[in-house]
């Protein structure tokens, strides 16, 4: 037999429990491929829930598991027994599906088990094993701090042994370890394997499941749970407690080999250390949240609401009370992600139109369903609404075109993903002070600058600005109030493709506005009059619509 004289170290990105929120990373962190996928690609419990949209990671080089809410969602359908061969670094992946019909029951089933005992006992040489699953094969009894924790439920909270099928997993393993041709497996089928062929080491089993990363020792062999990759749901943190995890960057949960020091993520699989049990705090604040600050929504889609709908790249992510960029940490659980119009909508869905009086989107962040329901009290806080399925999924939404107008807004959304959110623009002339007043076309372009009822003209680059009482700057995250001699037009001469982009305090101050796309203003003129523009143009917006 070949000596075993590996060298180097490799490395292999997982992804796990992207749930099928938005910010899942399921082609990678940082650009990282996948190599494999350890489930829970879906937010359903139920067969034919709501929001239940398996996503198998079709980028996942390796292989991919189900987990056991897609399990559930698919009738307890598994994947089945899945393998993966590195043939450079002669390591075997195994893939085993731990799920049922049931959400909150997990188990191996034997045959999995003994398709695994006959492909190792047909290995020869160096080869060594990696076991991937769902749930952990480790039990929730941490003993070394000697509390109870939820890993799951592989096992019953409270134990400290194994129970059924993962116990014969076990034996499998430590007969793969001994490389004897006296120390069998046999299977549930009665058939007889050994390993003397080989002299591989199991490298340890990783799993997800549980939104924690934990390292542990357990039966000698290491063992990590992977943090959530996309999850809100929450997620084990000893200060928090579960928590809401909103919306972040997730981890790089990787399987490191080292062949040097046979370590895998720094716990020895030659002799790995006995006892060992570490779990790390997988809670993220909202200063390690990426797309607080960055995601987009000005506008409401009711006049008499508060809360703003906020996009990333076109995907709903959550809301705030504000037209300023950014969103609330933890605000995209079900409830969050429905949208009432406070009246009836015509929505062109295609070719087609339909009422609606209520939208909402999927956990993937696409608009998906709408209701007429006259019985829809604009209040969902009980879920019997949505357990009634008072609701209907929009026609083809992956690849319809929607659009429609609430709350003075046109929206327009392309395979569910938000295209577009247009306010009417209007004629007007914004009166300022010493009778000089901006005028803007049908269009709300402006067009030049009046006196004392004049016809608008252009006073040349540097000198198109008009002086207001009172200017505000809704810019990226950053809300900036100009109280002192504000100004606001245009940095050059007036076009047919004029915006305003010009906002300072007074003529020798700094221009506050770096651009002027999809930009808002608000503007106190000298009657007192509010005005409203967006994108550098005149709106009919108002108070009461915007804020």
């Amino acid at each position: 037999m070949e000596a075993y004289n590996k060298t180097g170290s490799v490395r292999y990105y997982v992804t796990t429990d992207t749930h099928g929120y938005p910010w899942g990373f399921r082609h990678g962190v940082n650009g990282k491929t996948i190599h494999f996928d350890l489930g829970d690609n879906t937010a359903g419990c139920n067969l034919g829930d709501h929001d239940a949209e398996p996503e198998t990671m079709a980028t996942a080089t390796g292989l991919a598991l189900y987990g056991n809410h897609d399990t559930t969602v698919n009738g307890g359908t598994l994947k089945g027994y899945k393998s993966y061969r590195d043939t450079v670094n002669k390591i075997i992946f195994v893939g085993l599906d731990t799920g049922t019909k049931q959400i909150s029951k997990a188990e191996i089933p034997p045959d999995q088990i003994a398709k695994m005992a006959k492909e190792l006992a047909g290995l020869s040489g160096s080869w060594d094993v990696v076991v991937l699953t769902h749930f952990p094969l480790f039990p929730c009894k941490n003993t070394a701090e000697n509390s109870n924790w939820d890993c799951g439920y592989v096992w019953d909270k409270g134990k400290t042994e194994v129970d059924g099928y993962a116990q014969e997993l076990f034996t499998l393993l430590h007969a793969f370890q001994a490389h004897s041709a006296s120390v069998a497996f046999i299977t549930n089928k009665g058939v007889r394997c050994t390993f003397e062929s080989t002299n591989g080491h199991v490298i340890g089993c990783f799993c997800g499941h549980i939104h924690a990363h934990v390292k542990c020792t357990y039966q000698n062999i290491p063992m990590e749970s992977f943090s959530t990759n996309g999850s809100d749901e929450w997620s084990y943190n000893t200060e928090h407690g579960h928590a809401n995890m909103g919306t972040y960057v997730p981890y790089e949960n990787y399987i490191n080999i080292n062949f040097q020091s046979m370590t895998v993520n720094g716990n020895s699989f030659q002799s790995p250390t006995a006892g060992y049990f570490q779990r790390y705090d997988s809670y993220h604040d909202a200063a390690n949240c990426y797309y607080l600050d960055k995601a987009v929504g000005p506008f409401k889609m009711r006049e008499s609401g508060v809360n703003h709908p906020k996009f990333y790249a076109g995907t709903y992510i959550g809301y705030t009370n504000s037209p300023l960029n950014g969103t609330v940490f933890g605000s995209n659980k079900w409830d969050n992600r429905y949208w009432p119009f406070g009246t009836t909508v015509t929505l062109t869905v295609g070719s087609s139109r339909v009422s609606a009086r209520v939208i909402w989107f999927d956990t993937n962040g696409r608009l998906r369903y709408y209701s007429n329901d006259t019985d829809f009290n604009n209040d969902v806080s009980d879920k019997e609404y949505w357990k009634a399925k008072k609701y209907t999924e929009i026609d083809q939404y992956k690849t319809a075109r929607v659009t429609f107008k609430a709350n003075n807004v046109t929206w327009t959304f392309q395979n569910g993903l938000l295209v577009s959110a247009v306010p009417t623009y209007c004629a007007g002339s914004l009166a300022g002070k010493n009778g000089y007043a901006i005028e803007f076309n049908a269009n709300g372009v402006p067009t030049g600058i009046s006196r004392n009822g004049s016809a608008g003209q252009d006073y040349g680059t540097g000198q198109n600005y008009v002086n207001y009482k009172d200017v505000k700057v809704y810019q990226g995250s950053e809300l900036i109030h100009i109280t002192q001699v504000p100004q606001i037009g245009i940095t050059g001469r007036f076009t047919s493709s004029s915006k305003i982009d010009l906002a300072r305090a007074d003529s020798n101050g700094a221009n506050r506005i770096s651009s002027p796309d999809n930009l808002l203003l608000r503007v106190v003129d000298v009657n007192d009059a509010v005005w409203w523009l967006y994108d550098g143009k005149l709106t009919t917006l108002t108070d009461q619509q915007v804020l």
